[in-house]
């Protein structure tokens, strides 16, 4: 056999170990009883032992100078090129870092999901100074490796590219941008009837899946769950969704499931040919996360979208014949509602940048040792305040507790998602420009054709090209903020003043 072709096949033996861990965490998310933590920590640790000595073997180095000088396609030399990325960063982290690292996660997140509850962040501040030092122990490791500073270290595990100086370019715009224009929006927004009552499980789940098939969403290939916090996982032939439901706000859960819904519709798009290799799976999470943005944000808060999709709420949710409640008037301002909340996750367009600038300043304060984990509720109402005018002294359930992020070591994710944010406005301003006629077709449930601009242009490519040379492919244009804030100005000021 060839060098590429033995890379190829540990590659797919990586693939299929990545996997069964994925799955193994999503059932310990979805359905996994609380009694089985310390056995499942100790089985995702082993086998995140086995990928690790697999994708970090020697061979495999050896393996890629041999490769190189026979791989002669686009998607070969692609491949090769994500290959060495990946055995790079991992090659230099140690084997029992990798599983002190698993188990401090698996504990402090079966630890979150049960002391977020109680409001308890004192019984989880010593789990988490275990995660953030070892995430600062391989962020040291990576650092040095590439002369980055630690927080590129950890960004470069989401998506490859990204400086610090580039994501402080856009935060320190959007900080200074959408402060007075937030207050001008919440100054001039019309009063609304809250969507607020008594909404079941059962109909919140029987809305989601008509809207995720409506989508595009395969089900014979992917399916919806429920877990403490909303995400999404799996493969192109295998896509998990998990949601959760308000027992009073159904726009919550249907929004949520929207966002997740676009993350999987981009799982299930990828690759078929190369879906067991690296160059086959999805570019950074930047990258995902517009896809997700794109359909919960730019497609599904449109008026088109809205006129599409109000029938179907008012049939699975609606108990009585309120006209004025149940109005595409009311529903609109209902789902566009702009509001200085605490939530990350019920944030608006306008205000959701705001939260993620919060916790990035706050990750690279502890990061930096600035910041001790246990004074974290310090810093939080700090910038909750400044930001939102709000006091969450004491509340730690809805406030440094509500994402889990922390806790299972995705120090330094944050930032993808409103870096996804502007790339969804910038992809859907393509879009537009190019089928100037969007909100008509999604009034009529025609869906496809983005769906299938989405595939050409992202999704089918995989990893062909890194993410930044993609977005300016596709777009015409290098990633700025341009693009989102005309979109928020436009759908959340100009509307009022027209």
């Amino acid at each position: 056999m060839s060098a590429l072709a033995i890379l190829k096949e540990k590659q797919l033996t990586l693939h299929h170990l990545q996997h069964a861990t994925q799955y193994l965490s999503w059932d310990e998310s979805v359905m996994m009883p609380v009694g089985g933590g310390n056995a499942r920590a100790n089985s995702l640790a082993k086998l995140q032992q086995i990928a690790h000595n697999l994708a970090t073997s020697s061979e495999i180095g050896d393996l890629i100078e041999a490769a190189k000088e026979e791989a002669s396609s686009p998607w070969d030399q692609a491949n090769l090129r994500v290959i060495e990325q990946n055995w790079q960063r991992a090659a230099v982290i140690p084997d029992d870092l990798v599983v002190r690292m698993s188990l401090a996660t698996s504990k402090c997140t079966q630890v979150w999901r049960e002391k977020r509850k109680e409001n308890d962040w004192v019984a989880v501040v010593p789990l988490l100074e275990e995660v953030v030092n070892l995430t600062k122990e391989r962020a040291t490791i990576i650092s040095e490796l590439f002369n980055v500073n630690l927080y590129e270290a950890l960004l470069g595990g989401y998506e490859t590219g990204i400086t610090t100086d580039f994501v402080d370019t856009v935060f320190d715009d959007l900080a200074s941008f959408l402060p007075d224009f937030v207050n001008e929006v919440i100054e001039r927004q019309p009063a609304h009837l809250p969507l607020k009552g008594e909404y079941s499980d059962e109909d919140q789940k029987q809305l989601a899946e008509e809207l995720m098939l409506s989508l595009g969403f395969n089900f014979e290939r992917g399916r919806l769950d429920t877990s403490h916090h909303p995400f999404s996982c799996g493969e192109r032939w295998d896509t998990r969704i998990t949601t959760r439901f308000g027992a009073d706000d159904f726009l919550e859960s249907m929004y949520a499931t929207l966002h997740e819904t676009g993350h999987a519709l981009y799982q299930q798009g990828l690759p078929a040919e190369h879906a067991n290799q690296p160059v086959g799976k999805s570019l950074g999470m930047m990258v995902h996360e517009s896809q997700s943005l794109f359909m919960e944000q730019q497609v599904c808060r449109s008026d088109g979208y809205i006129k599409f999709a109000l029938p179907t709420v008012k049939k699975c949710l609606a108990k009585e014949d309120n006209e004025e409640l149940w109005s595409f008037t009311n529903f609109v301002r209902n789902v566009r509602h702009v509001d200085k909340g605490k939530i990350r996750v019920q944030a608006d367009e306008c205000t959701y940048p705001l939260h993620v600038i919060l916790r990035y300043r706050i990750e690279q304060a502890f990061l930096r040792g600035d910041l001790k984990v246990v004074d974290i509720p310090d810093a939080w109402n700090e910038l909750m305040h400044e930001f939102f005018g709000l006091n969450l002294e004491g509340d730690f359930t809805d406030g440094c507790m509500q994402d889990i992020h922390w806790f299972m070591g995705a120090i330094g994710y944050f930032p993808c998602y409103t870096l996804g944010a502007i790339t969804a406005a910038q992809l859907y301003q393509k879009y537009q420009n190019t089928f100037p006629a969007v909100e008509a077709d999604f009034e009529n449930g025609q869906f496809d054709q983005v769906l299938d601009w989405l595939r050409k242009n992202v999704h089918s490519q995989g990893q062909l090209t890194p993410a930044f040379e993609r977005i300016q492919e596709v777009t015409d244009k290098p990633l700025s903020t341009a693009a989102f804030k005309r979109h928020v100005t436009g759908r959340y000021l100009d509307s009022l003043l027209s």
